[in-house]
This record gives structure tokens, C-alpha cells and sequence, in this order.
């Protein structure tokens, strides 16, 4: 058993260490604090819903179902993680591995870690929901003592855009290469770090107060503008990993992405990737 913190919340994980994936390793803390949420993995048969149990979505092979207590979130007979349950208090939590898999097998194994791994994204995703937070599709940097999201569709330049910063000013740390967690405490906005990061290794357990989020865009030449609530709110809103099995936390997630658009700086930068998008990024954010 492992205890996380993660946005202000312990986690208790009770599996093996070898599924944990490396950048928990970076949220790991006293396993004698008390627990908020507790997830374990169990071995079993797939399981089978009732006839007369409720189905609510299918969303990436999940067949999302509730039945005896728990919502079960039900994925194919093929896969090694073949459900994940939850109790209506987000509290506990169980995934199930597929009993008929070879566990000596190294490939198998690495190939359920990967599994795992994804089935706990989701978990984390929830949990943000349930603590009135987001995960935003970003890459992050810490620059005086704040942080700023640089948001885009894959392939639009985030990263390089972040790599830029450090090349430009001293003290630029990444924080997330891939997401973070945003929250608003006391009427002020953060960023908590992730402990997933795409492919990039980029990846800090921390909590930095948020100076602005970055929509970005690429141009034939740099400009920034300042996005009002309601750009702000479809920006954010779709570029936020949303629980959109549970309807509940769902919409709760659109509401924080709306209390977000309120609070926050948000900006569209568009721009070549070079140097004087760092300026033109730079000046427009701290000119307000």
C-alpha cells in the first residue's frame, strides 16, 4: 500500500509497486496520514450487470452502469483491466484485473501497467471534480513564483513555446509537460501538479498560485489578446479532461470551469515559434 498526496488529498493505493507508474513516485507521502480516498486492485472474473441495471453512457469502451451501491464502469472481456467500481461518496474505489491474464509474462504485465495507469488518470480526473478542480490539457511553467498553462490542441506548440521561456528568462521551471489540476481556495486560483505528463518527463509535486492560462494558436506573426468569461469558459471547457461517464461530476466540472473563466487570467496568443512570442506572451500578462 502507497499513500498519495495530490491536490490537498491522500490517497491510499493498495497494489503492488510495480504498477505504480514512475512520476507517483513524486506524490508518494507518510503512509500514516489518514486517507480521503481509498483505491485497491482485485483479481476476478469479468463482472456481470443484471438485467435490470441502469446504463448510463458508453464513453471510451466503458459501459457505465449502476447496480448493488456502486457505479461500474465496465470495459471489454479483453482487456486486463476489466472494470472499475465506485462507491456515490467517490471514496472508494476497486479495479478489477482480468483473472485469465499470465502475470509471469513481462510484456502482459507492462502492458496491464499501462492499463492501470489510464484507469487511474480517469480516477484522479473524478476525484479534481469531486474537490471542485479541473485537469486542463496544458503544458506548465513556474516563473516568478506563479504559474502559467500554455493550452492547445496537440501539435500546436505548447511545449516548445514553454522551452522558449526557459531560454529566455532564468528560473523558468516545467511543471507539468501534458496537465495539471486547477482549483479555486479562497477565491484564488492554483495549480497542483499532475503525476501524469504525456510523453514528456516533465513532472513536479506542487502548488503554485496560477497567473494565467495561454490558449495558443499558431500565426504567420505574435499578437496576445485578453479573452472575456464567456471565450474563456468554451476555451477552458474544451480543453479540460472531463469525467463525462459520471453525470453528476460532469456537470459539476462545467460549473468549476465557469467559476474558473470568472477568476482567472485567460489569453489567446498566436504566434511563430520564436523568441519574440515569449515577449509578446510576457508583455501582454503582466502589462494587466
Amino acid at each position: 500500500m502507497r499513500k498519495l498526496d495530490v491536490f490537498n488529498t491522500i490517497i491510499s493505493i493498495n497494489m503492488p509497486d510495480l504498477y505504480f507508474n514512475e512520476n507517483m513516485e513524486k506524490f508518494f507521502c507518510d503512509n500514516s496520514r489518514d486517507e480521503d480516498v481509498t483505491i485497491t486492485l482485485s483479481r476476478g472474473k469479468m463482472i456481470e450487470a443484471p438485467p435490470d441495471a441502469a446504463m448510463e453512457v458508453r464513453m471510451h469502451g466503458h459501459l457505465i452502469r449502476s447496480f448493488n451501491g456502486h457505479v461500474f464502469g465496465i470495459r471489454s472481456e479483453n482487456d486486463k483491466v476489466t472494470y472499475f467500481k465506485y462507491n456515490d461518496e467517490y471514496t472508494r474505489f476497486e479495479l478489477n484485473i482480468n483473472d485469465s491474464i499470465a502475470l509471469d509474462d513481462a510484456t502482459v504485465v507492462d502492458e496491464l501497467k499501462n492499463e492501470i495507469s489510464a484507469v487511474l488518470r480517469r480516477i484522479f480526473i473524478m476525484l479534481a471534480a469531486v474537490r471542485k478542480g479541473v485537469c486542463l490539457h496544458s503544458v506548465s511553467i513556474k516563473h516568478q513564483d506563479n504559474a502559467i498553462m500554455f493550452s492547445a490542441v496537440s501539435g500546436t506548440g505548447k511545449t516548445t513555446h514553454a522551452n522558449l521561456w526557459q531560454e529566455v528568462f532564468e528560473c523558468v521551471e516545467i511543471i507539468n509537460g501534458d496537465n495539471g489540476y486547477l482549483v479555486v481556495e479562497d477565491n484564488r486560483p492554483y495549480l497542483y501538479g499532475s503525476p501524469w505528463c504525456g510523453t514528456s518527463a516533465d513532472c513536479l509535486n506542487v502548488k503554485v498560485p496560477l497567473k494565467a492560462v495561454v490558449f495558443i494558436k499558431q500565426a504567420t506573426e505574435n499578437s496576445i489578446e485578453k479573452l472575456g468569461v464567456a471565450e474563456a469558459f468554451m476555451r477552458l471547457s474544451s480543453r479540460c479532461f472531463m469525467p463525462v461517464w459520471d453525470n453528476k461530476l460532469m456537470l459539476g466540472a462545467i460549473n468549476t470551469a465557469e467559476v474558473l473563466a470568472n477568476t482567472i487570467e485567460c489569453y489567446l496568443l498566436k504566434c511563430l515559434p520564436d523568441r519574440d512570442a515569449v515577449r509578446v506572451c510576457y508583455d501582454g500578462i503582466y502589462s494587466n
